[in-house]
């Protein structure tokens, strides 16, 4: 019995001790469970936590929004870029942020999003406008992205603001089209400039044609041996003045600001005495001695540009005969040592004032003169050395000087140049014209189209030299009637800027008629006093076959002549030799601004037909003031009195009025202004005062001068 209550006791004792282990394993479980309950919890705050620093901080705002537009949550980037506090935007609607017209569309939106799942912008980066809180309009770069939290839908926006770089946009924006309106302008301008150029080439070649046909003509009418001299010589001065309207004229260098070089075979010897005897009358003038110094050893004949080395020499002999008072001018050409060519030195030295140590490095600089009062005293612009320099740079030389104040000046310049055989110069020079051949233009019948009566009279006693039988038409109208009404001419001669109707149209309508008709084809050559580039190509697309440039040589009109009706196609005119800038001499003018040297060639010229001229040129004007003050009366138009004026300004520079003419050159250009910028007659009425007070005084002249010669 003892023993069974043993084993009762112990089978007890192991029960209790079973139930102390399973409470205790209990424990412990519940212990473990609640530890790791604990971790996770502090674990998720750490987590949010995390998560809630990296908001805070991010530099790019961060906004969401339930499925209604209302803000969940901003950060403090979107405070900074819309200016609200997160308590004042959180619970609101999200078009609180916005401008209209998109704060009204926003909720319409959703709701069509909720209803039909269409989004605009969810997925897609896009610029978009918002509002600051003071009402500033910004804009911002959003991306906007939907996620689902406990069943709900919710959008999650990051945004960056972009208004400083959109502002940046709009300057970039603002300075490109004020670059664009610049450019514009600017090719507006060299369109001017373009056209400028045109008109003063018209203008200044139409009165040389006169010059240089009427020297020519002079010269055929067996002059005394002094006579022939001085004529030679103002021929001479006419070319070199005409190489400088075409340098000055040719407006692709001047834009590009490059001068090109055209080495032909010469002889330099010649060249010098030629430049030499240029100036010998100016030189004798004022009293000075003026000689050439050609050294044995110096190369005669080489490969180079006449033209330009005349220009370089002149330029050195018009500075020093200007600057010398008295004594003597001399230019000497020597030899230089060069391994493979001809390396000349030409020096042109003086007696003149001399020239300051202080400013003789400054002369070869653009506009730069000696001192202030030169320009008062000698004129000038301070351009010719310095564009002697650039041209002594391109024949591979230099330049300089040595001077002393108040002991004179050696101005000297080296040049490059290969070396040629004498017989290869001679070879280079126009051939001469058989006079057989001219009679191939006996008989022939030409039409001359020419409105300036002093070209048109040149041109006619040149054609008529040559045995043609001459006829004249005014303008472009007249020479169409009388092609319909006679079609016979041979050649047809026509000038291109002409008032009614100019010599491109009618041309043109020329072209036409023979198409029409039938007839044999006639040869129309353009004559024109513009030089600029694409003159020729325009005379071309006109219908025109060949292109006589004003002022043209009586050579070059019977080379033209003989290659379209005498059938000798293979004259080609020759380059023309370029000639030295001359320096101008002043003329001479009356009270009534009448140029008396232009108006005694004239006179000498025309003979009986002198008054004659005179009184035609009176009553062309007398009709001209009178349609003009028309115009300024009734408001007409601008175009018809920059015709007028620029008529009127060359035929008055033909017969030396001066004053005319040059007040007439200041009414066309105001004209054409106006024109270009759409002004009225009124702008220019100051200019045609001057023109109108101008004319009566010279009209008195030309009544006096004339009396009792008709």
């Amino acid at each position: 019995m003892d023993t069974r209550f043993d084993i009762i006791i112990f089978l007890a004792g192991c029960g209790f001790f079973i139930a102390a282990m399973a409470l205790w394993y209990y424990r412990a479980q519940m212990s473990a469970l609640s530890a790791a309950k604990h971790g996770a919890e502090v674990a998720s705050r750490e987590q949010a936590e995390f998560l809630e620093r990296i908001i805070a901080h991010a530099v790019d705002g961060m906004i969401t929004i339930d499925a209604y537009g209302v803000v969940q949550m901003f950060n403090p980037a979107c405070e900074k870029i819309f200016g609200y506090r997160a308590e004042e935007v959180v619970g609101k609607n999200v078009s609180l942020l916005m401008p209209e017209p998109h704060k009204g569309a926003h909720d319409a939106y959703l709701a069509r999003y909720r209803e039909t799942g269409d989004a605009k912008i969810i997925g897609v980066g896009r610029e978009l406008q918002g509002q600051h809180k003071d009402g500033t309009k910004l804009f911002v770069e959003l991306s906007v992205s939907e996620i689902s939290m406990g069943g709900k839908r919710i959008f999650y926006g990051i945004l960056r603001d972009i208004s400083t770089r959109k502002s940046m946009d709009e300057q970039l924006q603002t300075y490109m089209v004020e670059m664009e309106w610049l450019r514009s302008e600017a090719e507006k301008a060299t369109r001017l400039k373009s056209e400028f150029l045109a008109m003063m080439s018209h203008e200044i070649r139409t009165p040389m044609n006169g010059v240089l046909g009427m020297t020519e003509l002079l010269l055929e009418t067996g002059l005394e041996k002094k006579q022939e001299h001085y004529a030679k010589t103002a021929l001479r001065s006419a070319y070199a003045l005409l190489d400088i309207i075409n340098d000055i004229l040719d407006f692709s260098k001047i834009e590009a600001g490059k001068m090109t070089l055209e080495p032909l075979p010469m002889d330099l010897r010649q060249v010098s005495e030629d430049v030499i005897d240029l100036f010998s009358l100016k030189a004798g003038e004022k009293g000075l001695t003026l000689s050439l110094q050609y050294a044995q050893d110096a190369a005669r004949y080489v490969r180079g540009d006449a033209g330009r080395i005349r220009q370089i020499m002149a330029n050195l002999l018009s500075n020093a005969i200007k600057f010398t008072a008295r004594g003597e001018v001399k230019m000497v050409v020597e030899r230089r040592e060069h391994p493979y060519r001809a390396k000349i030195k030409v020096s042109v030295i003086d007696s003149g004032i001399g020239i300051p140590k202080d400013v003789q490095a400054g002369l070869f600089i653009k506009f730069t003169q000696a001192d202030a009062s030169t320009t008062r005293k000698y004129g000038g612009t301070g351009l010719g050395l310095a564009i002697c320099k650039q041209l002594a740079s391109m024949m591979d030389g230099e330049v300089g000087l040595e001077s002393t104040e108040g002991k004179g000046s050696v101005f000297w310049f080296t040049m490059v140049l290969p070396e040629v055989d004498g017989k290869t110069v001679s070879s280079a020079q126009p051939a001469v014209v058989a006079p057989e051949k001219l009679d191939l233009l006996k008989g022939r019948k030409v039409l001359l189209v020419e409105d300036n009566p002093i070209n048109q009279e040149f041109a006619v006693a040149a054609l008529n030299s040559f045995g043609c039988r001459t006829f004249t038409a005014c303008d472009g109208k007249q020479a169409v009637e009388m092609v319909e009404a006679n079609n016979e001419y041979d050649l047809i001669l026509m000038d291109c800027q002409m008032p009614v109707m100019d010599g491109y149209e009618a041309t043109r309508r020329i072209r036409d008629y023979f198409q029409r008709s039938g007839i044999p084809y006639v040869p129309v050559i353009a004559m024109t006093a513009h030089a600029m580039k694409g003159e020729r190509k325009k005379c071309f697309a006109a219908g025109m076959d060949d292109y006589l440039a004003k002022p043209f040589l009586k050579k070059e009109l019977m080379i033209v002549l003989l290659r379209w009706v005498g059938g000798f196609c293979e004259l080609e005119p020759k380059p023309r030799e370029n000639h030295a800038p001359v320096q101008a001499e002043q003329t001479l003018q009356s009270g009534n601004g009448i140029n008396q040297s232009a108006l005694r060639e004239i006179r000498d010229l025309m003979d009986e037909k002198y008054a004659e001229i005179i009184g035609k040129y009176i009553v062309n004007t007398d009709a001209i003031m009178t349609r003009m003050k028309r115009a300024f009366s009734g408001n007409g138009a601008v175009g018809d009195i920059v015709l007028d004026a620029h008529a009127l300004k060359s035929s008055s520079g033909y017969l030396g009025a001066t004053a005319v003419s040059e007040a007439a050159s200041a009414l066309e250009f105001s004209a054409r202004v106006a024109a270009d910028k759409g002004l009225s007659v009124d702008e220019m009425r100051s200019d045609f005062l001057v023109l109108e007070e101008a004319w009566q005084r010279t009209r008195s002249f030309y009544e006096a001068e004339t009396a009792g010669q008709g």
